[in-house]
Parts: structure tokens; sequence; C-alpha cells
């Protein structure tokens, strides 16, 4: 109920505000990741007063990743070669009442970098995907995509009135934390009409957060510690099942 009234005085809030085309909110401007964090749904809401259609994008901040490739090496597997990338969103994921590919012409929404595809994602070096580093890219796609940290088909878009809209978008578990930033896009005649953005951010909490600042302060520590854990479990297991 309370959720309802304050999304509701959003809407107000947003009408009576001085005129945009269109104007965009979250249900939450803070997520917070604790021990045991499953994921949070977070519901973006705004309003437009022209007609035409709106897409919405909700991004990551952006982080340099590495790929690698393993290969048969004297019957050991082992990487043998590797490619970083920069400037990759920790998640993206649109939102359109409609295919987005029939809102905009290909260039323009290359242009606003909507849509997994049309992402600017650089070699470290500075340069676009080539022949060589293109079956990489695709394998961070993947991995990006089976985390759920991007979705290469746009969810739906809904209207609740003639100028109110909303969109349901499901963070998941192992979201990044930082800045995000949604991004509401007004397309009429497949032209750009309007843009609006709002931010939101994800902290971690307790000790989730303690982990996680042990990790990046004691990377190695964090490893040793890790490798112990799980050579302690492997024998734990080998007990119990000779009792058995």
């Amino acid at each position: 109920m309370m959720r309802r009234l304050i999304l509701s005085a959003g809407f107000v809030f947003m009408c009576a505000a001085p005129a945009h085309a269109v104007s965009v909110d979250v249900s939450s401007d803070v997520i917070r990741v604790t021990t045991g964090f499953s994921g949070a749904e977070l519901t973006v809401f705004g309003t437009q007063d022209k007609p035409g259609n709106i897409v919405l994008v909700v991004e990551g901040p952006p982080r340099t990743m590495t790929v690698r490739r393993k290969s048969n090496v004297g019957g050991l597997w082992t990487n043998t070669e590797t490619r970083s990338f920069a400037n990759v969103q920790t998640f993206y994921e649109v939102a359109a009442a409609g295919p987005i590919d029939t809102i905009a012409a290909p260039e323009i929404l290359r242009e606003h970098r909507i849509g997994t595809q049309n992402l600017s994602i650089l070699t470290t070096k500075g340069k676009a995907a080539n022949e060589k580093t293109q079956p990489f890219l695709d394998a961070l796609y993947q991995r990006q995509q089976d985390k759920n940290l991007f979705a290469p088909d746009a969810i739906s878009l809904t209207y609740s009135g003639p100028a109110l809209f909303k969109a349901r978008f499901t963070i998941p578990a192992l979201v990044t934390p930082g800045q995000y930033k949604v991004s509401a896009y007004l397309f009429a005649d497949g032209r750009l009409i309007e843009q609006s953005s709002v931010p939101f951010t994800v902290v971690p909490e307790g000790l989730s957060a303690d982990l996680r600042r042990f990790a990046t302060q004691n990377g190695l520590l964090y490893g040793f510690a890790g490798m112990m854990m799980a050579m302690v479990a492997g024998w734990l297991a080998t007990v119990l099942l000779k009792r058995d």
C-alpha cells in the first residue's frame, strides 16, 4: 500500500513539474546488497506529454573485462589467449512497447547506444573489434547474458494511462555495486524528440560489503583462503561419506 502511495505521489509531482516531453523516475534510488541478496525488482515509471514511442535503458557502471581462451596443451587445459575490453556496462537492459528496430533506424539506435548490439565496447587498446577479437567479444556478450546482466531482447513497457508508462526491471544477484542510470528516450517518426535520465545506486552492506572490500584489497590472501576452505570442505565430505 505504501509503495503504491509513493508511486502515485511521484506521478502527481511529475505532472505538476515544469513541462517536459518525457520525465522518468524509479521506485527506489538505492538498492542494498546484503548477505543472501538474491536480486531485486526496480520499477521505472514516467510521463510523456507528446505522442511517440518510449524506450527505457538501464545501464550499470562501465568496467574493463577480460576474456580468456583455454586450449589443450600437453593434456592440460590452460589459458592460451586473452583479450581485454574497456567500457563494458556491468548491466544493460532495455524496455519498450514494441521491437526497438521498428522505433528508429539502426544508425540512430547506434548513435544513442540503444540495444546491446550498439554498445560502444572497445579493446583496451582503444580499437573496435576485428576478426581476431570478435570471438572474444561474442564470448563476453554470452557470459553477460548467462549471468542475466545483458538482456538481448527488450522487456515490456506498459501504459497505465494515456501519458503514464512503466516497466519492471529485474536486478540480478550478481549485480556490481556502483552508480546506475535509467534513461528514457522519446521517439516520433523515427527521430529522437527528447531524453531524460535518473540515477540509482547499488550499495553493498554488512558482511557482503566486508567480504567485497577484503577481496579487493587482499586479492592473493582472499584466493588462498577460498582454496583452503574448498580443501577443508572436500576433506569433511570424504570423512562423512566414510562414516556412512
